[in-house]
């Protein structure tokens, strides 16, 4: 694992060193694993990955992280096809609040079953990061281990106030 910066989100993460970066926008980035021979009749070109996106709250008060995780797994809930919850936990990255959970879910088309670890990660009393990272089944049990490692390494880089 080595060491990744993204110097527009301000995270630090360990990451494997073969994996590539992207830039999404501003807001955005992701990391892509090495490809992976599934469903070659189906796919150009396999690859799982993590998207790391930076996000502004619109839920305020005392427990408004509490009230996005909630908002947010209830979404998932009635959105995603065959969606199962399999795990999840609350922790502390640094000073952060952090949620972490995983799930599966089938996509309609392909019926493919995708296995995703998502974490919620808190900056501050309105920003949250959202991590969410996506394996085909068969792969998953190379991955799920190397996603929990990468989410539990990031690392929010205060922003120098000039």
């Amino acid at each position: 694992m080595v060491s990744y910066y993204n110097e527009k989100l301000y995270l630090s993460i360990l990451a494997p060193e073969e994996w590539e970066g992207q830039q999404v926008n501003n807001q955005a980035f992701r990391l892509l694993g090495e490809v992976e021979k599934i469903h070659e009749d189906f796919f150009e070109e396999y690859r799982v990955n993590i998207n790391f996106e930076k996000r502004k709250g619109t839920i305020s008060g005392e427990n408004w992280f509490k009230t996005f995780v909630e908002k947010n797994n209830e979404a998932m809930r009635t959105t995603y096809a065959q969606y199962e919850l399999l795990e999840e936990e609350n922790f502390t990255l640094d000073i952060n609040s952090a949620y972490r959970k995983l799930y599966t879910w089938v996509e309609p088309e392909t019926k493919f079953k995708i296995y995703q670890e998502q974490a919620l990660i808190t900056d501050s009393i309105d920003t949250v990061y959202v991590v969410t990272a996506s394996v085909l089944e068969g792969l998953e049990k190379k991955y799920l281990p190397l996603f929990v490692d990468v989410i539990k390494s990031i690392r929010i880089i205060p922003q120098k106030i000039s």
